[in-house]
C-alpha cells in the first residue's frame, strides 16, 4: 500500500479515536499522540522527538487482547474487551474487577499511554506491576494530592495538576530507569526524576521491587479506557 494512503488512514483513525499501528504494531517508529490536550498546551509534546526513535514496541494492537492477561494472584470479574480499537474495562458500578497485565516484562523503559476516565473514575498504570501512576478523575480537585491523576500513589504527589474533564482523552509519557520515575501528563512534566523507594500499594509482587515486571492496568475500581500503548526498552 502506498505510504500516502497509510498516512491518510492513520489520520482518519486518530480523528475517530481509533489508533492503528502499521504492520500490526511492529513498526520500528513509535506512536503518534492522539490527545488534543498536548496540543492545547501551546507547544509540542516533549516526547515527540523520542517517538521518532527506533525501538518502540506497541503493547496493544487495537484488535484484541493479544499480549495481555488478567493478573493471576487476585480474583475479580474480567470486564476487559476491545471496542472500536480501544481497550475498555466495562466495569459496572459496585462490581469488583480485575487488573490486566502484559505477558512480557520490562526493566527500564519509556512508556506512552492514552486513557479516558468517566466521572469519579479511578484506575492506574503500574510500572513493572509495582509502581502505580494514578489514573483518576481529578477534574474537580483544586490542587495535586496523593490520589490525583499522575501522582505515584502513596509515594509522590505530582508537582502540577493538569487533568482534563471526565470522558476526554489524556496521555502519560513516563520514563522509568532503575527506580527513578519521570511523568509527563498531557504534555506537562509533573514528576521529575523521583526515586521511588518501595512499591506503592496494590502491586503485583512487591518482594521483587526493582526487578523486571509487566505493565499493569488497574481494573478493579471503575470503568476506564486505554489506547495507543507503546513502550521503548532502555538500557
Amino acid at each position: 500500500m502506498p505510504s500516502s494512503i497509510v498516512t491518510t488512514l492513520l489520520t482518519v483513525a486518530l480523528s475517530y479515536g481509533v489508533v492503528v499501528a502499521a504492520d500490526e504494531c511492529s513498526a520500528a517508529k513509535g506512536p503518534t499522540c492522539g490527545v488534543k490536550a498536548c496540543k492545547e498546551m501551546g507547544k509540542p509534546c516533549p516526547m515527540k522527538a523520542k517517538f521518532a526513535e527506533e525501538g518502540w514496541i506497541c503493547l496493544f494492537n487495537g484488535k484484541d487482547l493479544t499480549g495481555w492477561k488478567p493478573r493471576p494472584d487476585r480474583k475479580g470479574k474480567n470486564c476487559w474487551k476491545v471496542e472500536d480499537g480501544v481497550l475498555v474495562n466495562d466495569l459496572a458500578h459496585g462490581t469488583h474487577g480485575i487488573d490486566l497485565i502484559t505477558e512480557k516484562t520490562f526493566q527500564n523503559f519509556m512508556l506512552h499511554v492514552e486513557f479516558k476516565v468517566p466521572e469519579k473514575g479511578n484506575s492506574g498504570v503500574y510500572l513493572r506491576g509495582r509502581i502505580e501512576v494514578q489514573v483518576h478523575d481529578s477534574s474537580k480537585d483544586k490542587k495535586p494530592a496523593m490520589h490525583t491523576c499522575g501522582s505515584l500513589y502513596s509515594k509522590k504527589i505530582a508537582d502540577k495538576l493538569v487533568s482534563k474533564k471526565p470522558g476526554e482523552w489524556q496521555c502519560f509519557n513516563i520514563t522509568l530507569k532503575g527506580n527513578t520515575v519521570t511523568v509527563g501528563h498531557n504534555g506537562v512534566k509533573i514528576i521529575d526524576a523521583f526515586d521511588c523507594p518501595a512499591p506503592t500499594g496494590g502491586e503485583l509482587d512487591g518482594k521483587n521491587f526493582g526487578k523486571p515486571g509487566p505493565i499493569m492496568l488497574q481494573g478493579d475500581h471503575t470503568a476506564v479506557a486505554y489506547r495507543n500503548i507503546w513502550i521503548k526498552p532502555l538500557k
